[in-house]
């Protein structure tokens, strides 16, 4: 089990504390999706006995984790951005973002009396984080592509890395390098009727988080965009009604990177 890991961003991270006006890499944002990939890997219960819980018998967590900035330059911050998937105009959505190449080391100690095999599975659920995840808002739609620094593996060195999430999901990668990342086409999809199941909606206080989630990774041939879902149902139907609307995203051939079989 590792005490630290470092990691970089691929895409712009839209991550903040109180105020919107600055973005920041936070740490309750982190634990949020390792608590996730937690629950995806080994379950709701033992996420909760390892990462704590306020509901119901209260259980502290395990983990403890620190954030440290790794030389990142002043800069690292973006000016006010108008988020792809909204509209230009007066009343358009800007936010503040971290740039793509900021690095980061997250550290992490245990409570004392830890098992081995729990600090073996939070190796698992941080390192299916680092090569699945991202991290702050737009997370599943690629923005806050978060990335083992420096690591550019060869596909079958990515799917080991991935494998224990690979039992669990239909994770499909795309068959070629995409020219460049662009966030655009991953919030260019498809609202209301059937393209909810696939894409999720915002209904007053009603909301549906997109079962389909993407991904930008970086392999040794070039950046490739990932996509997973719980079923490959979710996957391929969501890519045919993108294809049939005419949407970039759905033009992108993708694998199944389990067994490679063409999507």
């Amino acid at each position: 089990m590792k005490d630290y890991y470092d990691f970089e961003l691929l895409t712009p991270c839209l991550c903040h504390g109180a105020s919107k006006t600055t973005a920041e890499m936070r740490i309750p944002s982190i634990r949020g999706h390792l608590r996730r990939w937690h629950t995806i890997l080994f379950g709701s219960e033992d996420m909760k006995l390892t990462w704590g819980t306020a509901s119901g018998k209260v259980i502290s967590s395990r983990v403890i984790l620190r954030l440290l900035p790794v030389n990142n330059a002043p800069e690292s911050q973006m000016p006010q951005q108008v988020l792809p998937h909204v509209k230009v105009g007066p009343k358009a959505f800007t936010c503040s973002a971290l740039k793509r190449g900021t690095r980061y080391r997250l550290l992490v100690a245990f409570r004392p009396m830890t098992s081995e095999q729990v600090r073996e599975r939070v190796d698992r659920v941080i390192t299916s984080w680092l090569y699945l995840g991202c991290v702050g808002m737009r997370s599943s739609r690629a923005f806050g592509s978060v990335w083992p620094q420096g690591a550019k593996p060869d596909e079958a060195d990515f799917c080991k890395e991935v494998r224990s999430a690979a039992e669990k999901l239909a994770i499909m990668i795309s068959a070629k390098t995409v020219p460049k990342i662009d966030l655009a086409i991953c919030t260019d999809t498809l609202s209301g009727g059937d393209n909810e199941k696939y894409f999720g909606y915002v209904k007053g206080r009603n909301r549906l988080t997109s079962p389909l989630k993407m991904k930008y990774i970086r392999l040794a041939d070039g950046f490739h965009l990932v996509l997973y879902a719980t079923s490959e149902e979710i996957v391929s139907r969501a890519l045919e009604q993108l294809d049939n609307a005419g949407k970039p995203l759905g033009k992108i051939k993708f694998t199944r990177i389990s067994d490679g079989r063409p999507l």
